[in-house]
């Protein structure tokens, strides 16, 4: 269900007819983006991770081998 919300910018209330521009914070569009972009932060930062603690792993194990 979407509803139409009504947000004060700065004092200034958009009128009941008034759509709200894409770059306006408040459009589903905006929303999707916001969304969006949070949701590929979290599967980067998750891959990222992954790949750093393999990384530190492999590390271990080469630093073990050269001790021994």
């Amino acid at each position: 269900m979407v509803t139409r919300l009504n947000y004060k910018n700065d004092g200034l209330k958009l009128p009941d007819d008034a759509t709200p521009g894409p770059y306006s914070g408040i459009s589903t569009l905006a929303l999707v983006a916001r969304v969006s972009a949070f949701s590929v932060g979290l599967v980067y930062g998750n891959m990222k991770l992954k790949y750093l603690k393999m990384k530190a792993k492999s590390h271990k194990k080469a630093e073990a081998k050269a001790h021994h």
